[in-house]
């Protein structure tokens, strides 16, 4: 017993013994912080019993006994000890506060992690929420060995059942929240992004940045996937406007009916032919080999995916269709949220793209991405990341530093690509012999 004097306080050395068993099975618990006020606590699942069988002998407003077990011997063995931890605490009244008076940390019982009923449904329905969204097809075994190994609890297959059933209830009031706020929101990307324009309906929502020069309607060109439906609904809404096909979607479909390297080579022959005399004389090599592979690719219409057919004034001869590959890419997690969640993400993930020009006088200026950082000095066509240097053209970087400056970038292209430097190259011509 320690007097009422004293603040009790449990030295890190007594638990030596405890955090030697935590790590014999994988879990860490919080220690307490001393330093907390006590009015400022709030228990955790896993703080205090470390998986021991607690429970309480005495428990009323003055005082507080914990034991673990029984007793301090088996009823059923009189000769079997049970475990001796006991921890008592008494009410303080001039402090409003418990005191522990007594602390014996020895265990001598085994550790059970079956505290399911400590964990509700609803309990994991909102630690699983986000779990869920990003990966709905989430197996009730996966998410029963997820609790235990993130919480230290074992709980039934039916719990994990009935938490799932509450989250995916909870997401869809989320969503019917989110589709709620679509008008407003569109509404305020209108305000601070005045050159956009944001059209939303019952069935589609999107958004298109139209920039000066831009064409629109008339003169859109536009890269589709291979998907039947989707090229006939562009078309129907899109009818006045160039539709291409992605050339490594018609390929893949390609080559798992014809396969070989000759074949692979004769179809990217096709698809980057810039006249039509070359597309009809590969096409005729083809034929030859497969009639068949002939067939399937005049089927799929050329004139979407081969350059040959491409219409001019776009300044775009792509054929494939890597540009939208590689932004669905980089929203493969970011579209699983809920819809204001995603257009947010998505905004602030291309806002992040931007590099940042910082002058540093002269022309001496630092570069910025996110924790990349490059020096420029356009005064000695000099960048910190060497490439200006080695190719005599103007990098990334400094091309951002010349646009800010407002100058013409031509003129910090190395002399050797300059047009005098060409024709003193072949100037001199070797005369004949004789």
């Amino acid at each position: 017993m320690v007097d009422d004097g004293d603040i009790p306080c449990v030295q890190q050395k007594e638990h030596a013994h405890l955090d030697e068993d935590n790590e014999d099975v994988g879990v860490e618990y919080r220690v307490h912080d001393l330093h907390v006020d006590w009015k400022e606590m709030r228990p955790q699942l896993g703080d205090s019993h470390g998986g021991y069988q607690l429970y309480f002998e005495k428990s009323d407003r003055v005082r507080v006994i914990a034991k673990y077990g029984s007793g301090t011997r088996d009823r059923n063995d009189n000769n079997k000890m049970q475990c001796p931890f006991r921890v008592a605490a008494g009410w303080k009244y001039n402090e409003r506060a418990f005191q522990i008076k007594f602390c014996n940390e020895m265990h001598l019982c085994a550790r059970n992690y079956h505290f399911g009923s400590l964990v509700t449904s609803i309990y994991l329905a909102k630690h699983y929420l986000k779990d869920v969204i990003m990966k709905p097809k989430m197996t009730l075994l996966e998410m029963q060995a997820d609790v235990l190994q993130r919480f230290s609890v074992s709980v039934s297959l039916g719990k994990c059942d009935r938490a799932r059933a509450t989250a995916m209830g909870m997401i869809k009031e989320k969503l019917e929240d989110h589709y709620a706020k679509v008008w407003d929101y569109t509404t305020a990307i209108r305000l601070s992004n005045l050159i956009t324009t944001c059209l939303v309906g019952q069935k589609v929502i999107w958004g298109l940045t139209i920039s000066k020069g831009f064409m629109l309607a008339s003169r859109l060109s536009e890269m589709d996937g291979a998907e039947d439906g989707l090229l006939q609904a562009v078309a129907d809404l899109l009818p006045n406007v160039e539709h291409r096909q992605c050339a490594r979607h018609i390929f893949a479909n390609f080559r798992k009916k014809f396969t070989g390297l000759e074949q692979k080579s004769l179809f990217w022959e096709v698809a980057m032919s810039i006249v039509e005399g070359d597309f009809l004389a590969t096409m005729e090599k083809i034929k030859k080999i497969t009639e068949t592979g002939y067939n399937y690719l005049i089927a799929r219409k050329p004139e979407t995916w081969c350059k040959a057919f491409f219409f001019h004034g776009y300044a775009c001869e792509a054929v494939e269709n890597g540009v939208a590959e590689c932004f669905n890419a980089m929203i493969k997690q970011i579209r699983k949220n809920p819809i204001i969640t995603m257009l947010e993400e998505i905004r602030i993930l291309l806002m992040k793209r931007l590099w940042t020009v910082v002058p540093s006088g002269g022309d001496v200026f630092e570069t910025r991405y996110g924790y990349n950082r490059y020096n420029v000095d356009l005064a000695n066509h000099t960048c910190a990341c060497n490439l200006w240097m080695l190719s005599g053209i103007p990098c990334l970087h400094s091309q951002l530093a010349i646009n800010y400056v407002h100058k013409d970038p031509s003129e910090f292209i190395s002399s050797w690509f300059h047009k005098d430097k060409y024709v003193a190259t072949y100037s001199q011509n070797i005369q004949p012999v004789g």
